[in-house]
C-alpha cells in the first residue's frame, strides 16, 4: 500500500513540474486575453513581433547587434561567440554567457538561459526562428548590413526597449555624418572591387553587404554591379580573376574573415601567387587595402559616419579628418 501511495506521489509532482513547463513557455507568447501590448514591432524579415512586457532577459546572436543593444541598455544574458581580435564586445556584455559563433550556435545554452526575447540575424540565422518560437520565445530577425538596416535596427530596438525618441535622433545624426562625408566626394568616380576572403574561398561583394553598400553610397563604381542585377538580392558573388582583369579597377578592398595565417595562404592561391595579378592597375599604384574587421566585418553602428570617412580616404586619395571640416 505504501508503495501505491508513493508512486503516485512521484507521478503527481512530475506532472506538476511538466505542466508547470508549459506554463511558463507559453505565458510568453499566448498571455491573457486581455493583456495590454508592450510593444509591437516589425522585424526585417516583415513580421510582425507583439510583446506583453519589456524584455528583462536578451539573447542577441549576431555580433552587429551588440551595439545597438549597448546604446539601449538592453539587458542581454547571452551572445554569439566573437572570434576576431579587432571585433570589440561592449563592456556591458563581456560577462554574457557565449553560446557559439554565428552559424554554430548552442540551442541548448540559449534556452537554458530562459531568454525573453532572442534577436539574430534575418539572413545567416533565418531557419532558428521557429525552433525557438515553438518554444514560447519571442524572436526579433534584424539585418543590419546596409546604412537603411542601421536605421531600422535603431528604430526597432528603440521601441523594444522603450527608447524609441533616442533612437530617432540617433538615426538623424547618422543621416547628417553621412551627408557631410557625401558632400565632399571628389566628382570624378572610382572604379573598385570588394573581395571578401575566408581561409576556405574568395568571393566579390555586392551592394548588399557592409563594406558594399557602403562604397555605393560613396559613389564609387563597384565592378561587380552587373552580377547583381543578374542574382537577385545577395551580399556577394564567385570572384573570377579574369573579369577582374577585365574590370581594372582603381582600388582594390579587401575584407577579410579567419586567421591571418589562412587568409594570406587563400589570398596566395587565388591572387598574388598567380602572374596577372601584378597587372592589376590598382596592384601596381599600390591601391590595394585591407579594411577593418570592427568596420566591415560586422556593422560600424554608432561610429558609421568614422568608417565611411576612412572607406572615402582611400577610394579618393583624401585624408580623413577633411570629411569633418
Amino acid at each position: 500500500m505504501k508503495k501505491i501511495v508513493y508512486i503516485g506521489f512521484i507521478v503527481v509532482v512530475l506532472m506538476t513540474l511538466v505542466l508547470g513547463g508549459c506554463r511558463n513557455a507559453a505565458s510568453i507568447s499566448r498571455p491573457r486575453t486581455n493583456a495590454k501590448p508592450y510593444a509591437v514591432v516589425t522585424d526585417d524579415l516583415r513580421r510582425t513581433i507583439t510583446l506583453y512586457q519589456k524584455p528583462k532577459r536578451v539573447v542577441v546572436l549576431t555580433a552587429s547587434l551588440l551595439t545597438f543593444c549597448d546604446v539601449f541598455q538592453a539587458p542581454v544574458v547571452g551572445r554569439t561567440t566573437i572570434r576576431s581580435t579587432q571585433v570589440k564586445v561592449p563592456r556591458a556584455y563581456q560577462q554574457a554567457v557565449e553560446l557559439g559563433p554565428v552559424y554554430q550556435i548552442s540551442m541548448e545554452k540559449v534556452i537554458s538561459l530562459q531568454p525573453d526575447l532572442i534577436i539574430l540575424g534575418s539572413r545567416t540565422q533565418k531557419k532558428l526562428i521557429r525552433p525557438y518560437e515553438e518554444k514560447g520565445i519571442p524572436v526579433i530577425a534584424l539585418q543590419g548590413k546596409t546604412f537603411q538596416d542601421e536605421k531600422n535596427a535603431l528604430q526597432v530596438l528603440g521601441m523594444v526597449f522603450g527608447q524609441s525618441q533616442q533612437a530617432t535622433q540617433i538615426c538623424k545624426q547618422l543621416d547628417d555624418d553621412v551627408a557631410k562625408i557625401r558632400m565632399k566626394i571628389p566628382k570624378k568616380k572610382k572604379k573598385i572591387a570588394i573581395l571578401h576572403v575566408t581561409p576556405s574561398a574568395v568571393t566579390v561583394e555586392l551592394s548588399q553587404s557592409i563594406a558594399g553598400n557602403m562604397a555605393e553610397l560613396l559613389y564609387a563604381e563597384n565592378v561587380a554591379v552587373q552580377h547583381e542585377k543578374k542574382r537577385g538580392d545577395v551580399e556577394k558573388v564567385p570572384y573570377s580573376l579574369e573579369v577582374l582583369l577585365e574590370e581594372d579597377p582603381d582600388v582594390i578592398l579587401f575584407t577579410p574573415m579567419g586567421s591571418p595565417e589562412k587568409i594570406e595562404k587563400r589570398l596566395q592561391q587565388e591572387l598574388k601567387g598567380k602572374a596577372a595579378w601584378n597587372h592589376l592597375r590598382a596592384v601596381q599604384r599600390n591601391k590595394v587595402y585591407v579594411l577593418p574587421e570592427q568596420y566591415f566585418l560586422v556593422s560600424p553602428g554608432l561610429a558609421y559616419g568614422k568608417a565611411m570617412a576612412y572607406m572615402a580616404s582611400l577610394i579618393y586619395g583624401v585624408k580623413e579628418d577633411e570629411f569633418y571640416q
